[in-house]
């Protein structure tokens, strides 16, 4: 089974023949009628911060499905959900507020999204961001990995953004 996710397939009978590519977009399969997926314009957010996106809703052939109701929550713990409709090109678009609080420097959150159209079933999408307190994270490790008073040591700095980036 292949993993779901937008995927290019080139093909090219010889070296003298310019190889053609087709884009193609792999889904779950369920028993509805119906996929989706969330769009998020923002992968790190500020604890309260603003975030936007969409979420597209397509029938299995692949064409955009219209008037679906759209609950969506920015994250697990977000009390009332976010209700928006599909348009003419299957997306329903969105402006929302990151939770407020944030237990360390960094997490991971997961938004979801339960998309509902009458004839065309139910289903759930999922999409995570990075929500960060901060634009850089530093560490510094002494070279003998401890500090003794009165004892000339190097400090190693180390920098990266808040997905793990070394900058």
């Amino acid at each position: 089974t292949a993993t779901t996710g937008s995927y290019a397939l080139t093909v090219a009978s010889d070296e003298t023949i310019y190889p053609a590519t087709r884009y193609i977009e792999i889904f779950q399969r369920t028993t509805e009628r119906i996929m989706a997926t969330i769009e998020l314009d923002q992968d790190l957010v500020l604890p309260g911060g603003h975030l936007t996106g969409s979420v597209r809703v397509l029938s299995p052939s692949g064409s955009p499905v219209r008037g679906a109701t759209v609950e969506l929550y920015p994250s697990s713990d977000y009390p009332t959900p976010i209700v928006v409709t599909t348009g003419t090109d299957g997306r329903a678009h969105f402006e929302a507020t990151a939770p407020t609080y944030l237990s360390g420097d960094v997490a991971s959150v997961t938004a979801y999204a339960r998309i509902v159209h009458g004839a065309l079933g139910t289903i759930t999408a999922y999409a995570g961001y990075t929500m960060a307190r901060t634009a850089f994270l530093v560490s510094a490790t002494p070279e003998a990995g401890g500090l003794v008073p009165e004892i000339d040591t190097r400090l190693y700095l180390s920098v990266a953004d808040p997905r793990g980036t070394p900058i």
